[in-house]
């Protein structure tokens, strides 16, 4: 099936409802700081920094990207550094469409990557994005559409052996 049809627009908007940046970042650094305690430091700093949409403590300073301009990169950078397949890389394009990329603007991304990256790689990243795309369709029709609980199963739906 074509990407672009795999979520209808309500589908997707059903997603994005349930985003809350927070939904991510706590488990983020739970997980961060959990395996190695003393970085918690800079896993709060550069989670804050990044990834917080929060509005900022009077003297703390944020990112000049936007979430959007965010993902964009973090795509990119996953998509080379996985050589388009994995979880993390899945988290990222599953933020991407939470911000506001299309599914069109991502798979646009991923053959764009392709064609500097390889073959190998975009196809690796075309399904690695199917297969997250089917597993969101099934979210929405079971209603689970929070972003922590979509962050745990990726876990499985991506599961490293």
């Amino acid at each position: 099936m074509e990407l672009v049809g795999i979520l209808t627009p309500e589908e997707l908007e059903g997603l994005r409802r349930g985003f809350s940046p927070e939904g991510m970042i706590e488990p983020s650094r739970q997980t961060l700081v959990g395996a190695f305690p003393p970085i918690q430091g800079y896993a709060n700093s550069f989670l804050s920094y990044f990834f917080s949409e929060a509005k900022p403590a009077s003297g703390e300073e944020i990112s000049s990207l936007s979430p959007l301009e965010r993902e964009r990169i973090l795509i990119t950078l996953q998509v080379l550094r996985m050589n388009g397949n994995g979880r993390f890389l899945a988290i990222h394009l599953y933020w991407g469409l939470m911000t506001g990329l299309s599914v069109q603007q991502i798979a646009d991304q991923l053959f764009l990557i392709g064609v500097y990256a390889g073959l190998s790689c975009y196809t690796a990243a075309i399904a690695t994005f199917q297969t997250l795309l089917r597993h969101l369709k099934q979210c929405v029709a079971s209603g689970d559409v929070q972003a922590p609980s979509i962050l745990a199963a990726t876990a499985q739906w991506f599961a490293v052996t």
